[in-house]
Order: structure tokens, then C-alpha cells, then sequence
């Protein structure tokens, strides 16, 4: 019934349940990525049948977050450079006669 209330469509469930997946997969390979070598090792997660596919994909997922860790500075370095030629864009006039406009 509230499902029916709500107006949720087939489609909407459907993709819950695909993003759902999804970010639990994330959650699982950044928790893989953070155990300690020794815990890897344990037969609680050596006999994982998910194990398997997360080693597979670990070093590309892992790869991915550095490069996205990489390419933070990239930004910051690029907000910096256009920094002074916003400046030069939006002339200081207008911040006088906003200025004057508040007095």
C-alpha cells in the first residue's frame, strides 16, 4: 500500500535496487582495501566465495581512488590559475557599485 501511495513506478524499485547493489559493492572493496594483509589470509574470508572476485578487481578499484585522490590537486591547482583571470573578467567597478548601492 505504501508503495502504491508513494507513486513508485517498477523502474524506481528497479533502480534501488541497482544503486543499492552498487554502493554495497563499493563499501565492500574499500573495506577489502583497508584490511590488513594478515587479515586477508584468515579462512573466513579465503573460503568467501566474494573473495575471489573482489582480488580481481581490487588493484583497478584501487587505482581508481588513487588517481581520484591524484587529480584533487589538479583541481586546486586549476581554481588557482583562474583565480586572477576572474579578476581581470569581472572588473573591480562592479564591486564599487555594489558597494555604493549598500551605503
Amino acid at each position: 500500500k505504501i508503495v502504491k501511495w508513494s507513486g513508485a513506478s517498477g523502474f524506481d524499485r528497479f533502480l534501488g535496487v541497482l544503486f543499492g547493489l552498487i554502493r554495497g559493492s563499493i563499501v565492500l572493496f574499500v573495506i577489502f582495501l583497508l584490511l590488513p594483509s594478515s587479515l586477508k589470509t584468515t579462512d573466513l574470508i579465503s573460503n568467501s566465495k566474494i573473495t575471489p572476485i573482489i582480488q580481481k578487481y581490487a588493484p583497478q578499484i584501487e587505482e581508481y581512488f588513487r588517481n581520484l585522490i591524484d587529480n584533487r590537486n589538479v583541481v586546486e591547482e586549476a581554481l588557482e590559475m583562474i583565480e586572477p583571470l576572474k579578476e581581470e573578467v569581472l572588473p573591480e567597478s562592479n564591486d564599487e557599485n555594489i558597494k555604493e548601492e549598500d551605503s
